[in-house]
C-alpha cells in the first residue's frame, strides 16, 4: 500500500499546485519579497557583518560583506565623492516569471554631478539568473536617470 508520508506528500504537491494555478502562491511570494526588502531597507537582518560609521555622510550602515564595508571606506576617503548612501531603494524585476524586489548596494553621487548605482558583488556570482535579471533592470533604471551602473569587486 501508499505510505501515509507519500500520501501526505502527494496532497501537498497537489495543494502548492492548486495554489499556484490560482496565483495565490505568486502573491504569498510576492509579499514575502516585501517583507524582505522592508527588511533590508530597515537594517532588520541578524547576518549583517558589522557596522560602519561614514565619516563623509555621518551615516551608520549594516554591512553584510567585507567587501561592502571596503567599499564604502573607499568613497570616504574619496575626495571626488560628493556624497553616498548605502541601499538606498528597491528596483522591481522579473526572475523565472516572479516580481522580485531587488536593493543595490551604494548610490554615489560625485563633486562633477556623476551619479553611479554600484553593486558590490564577486565576480563568480555575477552571472547567476537572478544577478542577470537584477542587473538588467538596474541597467534600465540607470538608462533612464542618467546614472552609470558600476559592478564593483575588489
Amino acid at each position: 500500500g501508499v505510505s501515509m508520508s507519500a500520501f501526505t506528500r502527494s496532497k501537498l504537491g497537489m495543494t502548492r499546485k492548486a495554489m499556484f494555478a490560482s496565483g495565490d502562491l505568486v502573491i504569498n511570494r510576492a509579499k514575502i519579497s516585501d517583507s524582505i526588502t522592508r527588511l533590508y531597507l530597515e537594517g532588520g537582518f541578524a547576518w549583517a557583518t558589522g557596522q560602519y560609521s561614514s565619516t563623509k555622510t555621518g551615516v551608520t550602515i549594516n554591512y553584510r560583506s567585507s567587501w561592502e564595508l571596503k567599499y564604502a571606506q573607499l568613497l570616504d576617503a574619496d575626495v571626488s565623492v560628493r556624497s553616498w548612501q548605502y541601499e538606498p531603494f528597491s528596483i522591481s524585476y522579473t526572475v523565472d516569471n516572479m516580481k522580485k524586489q531587488y536593493v543595490p548596494d551604494f548610490l554615489v553621487e560625485y563633486s562633477d554631478d556623476r551619479v553611479e548605482l554600484v553593486e558590490v558583488k564577486p565576480p563568480c556570482l555575477a552571472d547567476t539568473k537572478t544577478n542577470v535579471a537584477k542587473r538588467e533592470a538596474a541597467l534600465l533604471l540607470c538608462e533612464m536617470s542618467g546614472w552609470r551602473y558600476v559592478a564593483w569587486n575588489l
